[in-house]
């Protein structure tokens, strides 16, 4: 159902959108990216196709693991807010 105001060809937002901006922006706290691998990096996610800028990280694939979360294609498969609150990657 289109939003009030909006037309009807702008797909509607929601918070799940929101996790999905958040994921790429801790992928960039937590590596130092160029901008052509910010590019390719950020493409990847939007797309679905693996990403390998946490393997150099010795944390058991947890990074990796919280990050593809945040940015599954299918924002149903994304965490809530609340989910990411408790999590424990971020204890």
């Amino acid at each position: 159902m289109p939003t009030p105001g909006r037309p009807s060809n702008i797909p509607s937002l929601s918070s799940k959108t929101d996790v999905f901006a958040l994921g790429l922006i801790y992928s960039e706290l937590c590596v130092v990216l160029n901008y052509d691998e910010k590019v390719e990096v950020f493409d990847n996610y939007r797309s679905g196709a693996p990403n390998l800028i946490f393997r150099d990280f010795d944390d058991e694939g947890q990074t990796k693991k919280f990050v593809d979360s945040l940015t599954a294609l299918e924002k149903k498969m994304r965490p809530s807010c609340r989910q990411i609150l408790d999590d424990p990657y971020l204890a």
